[in-house]
Order: structure tokens, then sequence, then C-alpha cells
């Protein structure tokens, strides 16, 4: 897979991995993150990296640490609401 979304359940396996070795997810979100600016956005697909699919990981994987990249323009509100509402998901505001 080039691009997915990080609740595809595809990834499962990959997140369960992450999870028994108790090291964090940093996730990406946000319309200004990989194949920004590029032509047809090199492949990638807005809806990848929009933040509500993190929280549908949080949900499914409560013990997991995921840590948000970027400040998830156009839709700060929802990694906000989700940094609020998620204990285990976090935000960094680089970008």
């Amino acid at each position: 897979m080039k691009f997915f979304a990080v609740n595809d359940c595809r990834c499962n396996d990959l997140f369960e991995v992450i999870n028994v070795l108790g090291a964090a997810e940093m996730i990406d979100v946000g319309s200004t993150c990989i194949g920004a600016g590029m032509p047809g956005d090199n492949g990638a697909h807005v809806r990848h990296a929009y933040p509500s699919n993190v929280d549908d990981l949080a949900a499914d994987s409560p013990n997991l640490k995921i840590i948000m990249a970027h400040p998830g323009w156009p839709w700060v509100r929802d990694p906000t609401s989700m940094t609020l509402h998620k204990g285990i998901v976090d935000w960094e505001m680089s970008g």
C-alpha cells in the first residue's frame, strides 16, 4: 500500500505490533502532509489524512499511543476534539 488511511483494517496487524512494542504511532493529519502541492498529490488522497481516521483508530485500539502530526488543516477542530476526548492521542504542531 503506497497511501492508506489509518482506519483501514489492512493496517490492524501493523498497529498491533506497534502496540506490543510499546512504541508510539505518529500519524500525519491534514491536507498539508505527504503529496501536498505535487501534481495529483503524488497519488495521495486528502481523505487519508482526515483526522477522523485517527479517532476510529483510537477507539478501536485503546492501548495504542498515537501522536497526530501537524495542525490538521483545514480540520483543526477535529484534532483538538480528539486530543481532549481520547486519553491516548497527543498532537504535535509542526508544519
